[in-house]
């Protein structure tokens, strides 16, 4: 399999599969911190990487299109997501979707 780089941050394999990762980032903000006891928001970090690969197939009249995104935040603090209603520390995601036509 030949691969080649269509953008800087992804790969190209075979024409049909994609495989992209964004750069790690660091995500300044502030949050309500749930070690303590007050609601005022303090300063902290989010560290942020993401990777998502695509497959993307046509044969005749057959599509078939397929896409997995995995999400990974880290907190440098315990947070209190006032907005979920749950406290955050590391948030982990996978996320799939699937079209055909």
């Amino acid at each position: 399999m030949d691969s080649r780089r269509v953008h800087r941050d992804t790969l190209e394999v075979d024409r049909c599969l994609r495989i992209r990762a964004s750069p790690p980032g660091i995500d300044p903000g502030f949050g309500v911190d749930a070690e303590t006891l007050e609601t005022s928001r303090t300063f902290g970090w989010r560290y942020v990487a993401r990777a998502q690969a695509n497959l993307n197939i046509r044969v005749s009249r057959l599509w078939l299109y397929s896409r997995t995104t995995v999400f990974i935040r880290c907190l440098d603090f315990v947070e209190d997501d006032t907005f979920r209603d749950i406290r955050v520390e590391d948030e982990y995601s996978i996320e799939q979707a699937t079209a055909t036509r």
